[in-house]
Formats: C-alpha cells, structure tokens, sequence
C-alpha cells in the first residue's frame, strides 16, 4: 500500500533539487553586493559588484599605460610634498639629500620594481627636479651634487648612447637649467650680492661642463653663453670702476694725488678678493678626460677638446683687463692737473704722495703681468717739477 506522504516526499524531493539549484544560485547571487544605476532615461539597473577573488588577484600587479610618464608625474607629486612638509620640520632634524620621506622612497622603488622603471629614468627624473628647486634657490648646493652623482653613477653602468632618448633628453634640459643656474650664482658672487663660498660652485660647474651628453648637446652654443657671461661681467667692472672713482674724486682731500692713490688701493684689494675667492679659472677643463671609447669619433673628440679650451674666465684676470687700461686711462687723461699740483711750491701733493702714487702704478702693472697675458699700457708719472718727467 503506497504512504502518501513519501509520495508528496518523494515529489517533494524531485522538486528540492531543482529548488536547491536555484536556492544556491540565489545565496550565492545575495552574497554579491548589488549595485543600483540610474540611468539618463530614469531606468534603474542592477548591477553586481563581485568581491576580487583572493586566489586569482594575489599575482595582479597594475601597469599604467605610459609606466614612465606616470613614473615621473608620482616622482613630482612625492618630492613636492615632503619639500612642502620641511617646512614644518624641527630645525636640528636631519632631511635627507634626496628630501623624500623613507615611506615615498619605498613607495617609488616598488612602482619602479612593479613598472619595470629603470634606474637612469629614476636618476634623469630627480635630476630634473633638483635643477628646478635649485633655480628657485629652494635646495642648497649639496642637494645637486646628490642628483650629480646619481648621474654618474648610472652613466657608469650604462653609457649615454644605451639610454632611451627620452630620457637623454629630460636629462639634458636638466643639466643645462642647472649650468645657466650656477652661471647666474657665480655671476652674483662676482658681483658681491650673494654671501655664497665659489668653492661650493665650482666643483657642480665642472661636473656640468664636463659631462659628456651636455658638452656634446650643447655644442657651439657653450663658447656664445661664456661670452655672453664675460661681457657682463666687464661692463659690471667698468661700471663699479666708473663709480669708485667718481666718488673718490667727490671726497675732500688734502691731495689731488688722494683720488688715485684711494684708486690704487681699491684695485688692489678687489684683485686680491677675487684671487682668494675664485682660486680656480670656471669652466676650465682640467677635470675633464673623456676616453676614446666614450666619444663617437675622433672629429668629435677633437671639436669637444678645441671647445672647452676655450671656454675659460677667470675672474681676477678679467677685472684687471678691464680696470687698469681704465686707471691708465683717467690718469692719462688727468697728466696736467698732476703735473700742476706736483709743480706747486706750497705744495699741493707732497713727495711722499708722489712716491706712493709711482709704487702703487708699479704694483698695479706688476699685477696685471701677472694675472693677464698683455702687456699694460705704458705709464707717465710726474715726480716732481724738478725731475723730467719718465715712463716706466
């Protein structure tokens, strides 16, 4: 005799495992998270926001799609932070030269990892960031020796020509920002307006000047911008020499040889200022000594030698160019009013002052032997009314 209740049992199981398939197809469909849209038309969609599974993402890494642009731009973001954060830093905290955060450093070194970013594109990025900060006066001089020496180190490993181009050229805009920087800090130092040891310079215009990727981008462009740099600075000698005197001569004196002898003095000591601060000629190339290999051929090797022969100032040597033809020039030009003042029997300028006046015109040509390769300019001294007068 058939049990009606297996027999609803029985259906009921047939119709449990068509319900249990759909009843795990619901639970699992609840265990998503759903997302409501709404569209343009006011329609609401449905959407499911799967959880990422464990198992399938744990080997995912995301790759952007320019990895060295988007590289550069985290770089910027990372280092403009922590430069804006020293601020606030307290004062006897030690910052590090690359200025970024341990926790940004490893940062860019697992994207770096994760990217495939190689080590020139991190050097020529911070390169390219320092050379900013610095033309802003916001790093000091220590922070572009760091990024200097980065450079180095990767163009050891890896010679300019195995670098990608774009990166040789983001670090040669660098490189050059940098030069024209440093160009206008010694400029500044020469002219007295910035407290700053050339020592600090020197060494930063040298490993510029002798790299080889700038010395050979910028080719004939390097000789025009020293020139350029030169000729301001022999206008600033001729201007400060021009006002020097004029206020010399505006003094009361109880010589007319005061103005000349003060003249003297001045010079001397401004050639001295310049021999103890810029004991070394700029851009000199005694640092540079680039090996056969490094350059393309033996025309470039040649042209990069004739080059940077040339492309020397040194400082002293160029202020006595300028100021003692300009001394012998307002002394020339003053010949009869000295000759008068010596002439005078009461004696407007004594034989003490003669003599001083001779000995510092001795000194002044002996110095511009010295420092400069020409010959200065014969000089006429009037002794004394009784002496003939001579030159020397």
């Amino acid at each position: 005799m058939r049990n009606p209740d297996l027999v609803k049992g029985g259906g009921g199981a047939t119709l449990g495992v068509e319900g249990l398939a759909l009843t795990d197809k619901a639970s699992r469909r609840s265990s998503h998270s759903s997302l409501v849209i709404v569209g343009s038309d006011g329609n609401t969609l449905e959407a499911e926001d799967r959880a990422p599974d464990s198992s399938s993402s744990s080997s995912f890494v995301f790759v952007p799609p320019d990895p060295r642009f988007f590289y550069r731009r985290l770089y910027t973001l990372a280092l403009e932070h922590d430069y804006a954060l020293m601020s606030t830093l307290p004062p006897d905290e030690d910052v590090s030269l690359t200025i970024l955060s341990p926790s940004h450093e490893q940062l860019l070194r697992n994207c770096q990892s994760r990217w495939r970013i190689p080590n020139i594109t991190r050097a020529a990025t911070f390169a390219g960031l320092i050379a900013g900060l610095y033309k802003d006066q916001g790093v000091p001089e220590e922070c572009v020796g760091e990024a200097l020496d980065l450079v180095r180190r990767e163009e050891d490993q890896w010679r300019y020509w195995r670098w990608p181009t774009a990166d040789r050229h983001h670090l040669f805009r660098a490189l050059s920002l940098l030069f024209d920087t440093l160009l206008t800090r010694f400029f500044e130092i020469f002219q007295g307006l910035l407290a700053l040891p050339f020592a600090s310079v020197l060494p930063l215009l040298h490993s510029i000047h002798g790299d080889e990727l700038f010395a050979l981008s910028i080719g004939p462009l390097l000789p025009a911008t020293l020139s350029e740099l030169e000729t301001g600075m022999r206008k600033f000698v001729a201007m400060a020499f021009e006002e020097r005197m004029a206020e010399a001569d505006s003094r009361e004196r109880t010589s007319d040889l005061d103005p000349w002898i003060e003249m003297l003095a001045w010079m001397r000591d401004e050639v001295r200022g310049y021999d103890r601060a810029f004991p070394d000629k700029v851009c000199e190339c005694v640092l540079l000594f680039l090996s056969s290999s490094s350059l393309p051929c033996r025309r470039a090797r040649t042209d990069l030698s004739s080059l940077l022969a040339h492309s020397q100032i040194d400082p002293p040597s160029l202020f006595l160019s300028v100021g003692a033809p300009l001394f012998v020039q307002h002394l020339h030009h003053s010949r009869l009013a000295l000759h008068a003042a010596a002439s005078q029997q009461e004696g407007a300028a004594s034989d003490e002052d003669l003599l001083e006046l001779y000995h510092g015109v001795r000194e002044l040509k002996d110095l511009h032997r010295a420092f400069v390769s020409e010959c200065v300019a014969s000089l006429l001294v009037c002794v004394s009314h009784e002496r003939e007068p001579f030159t020397d």
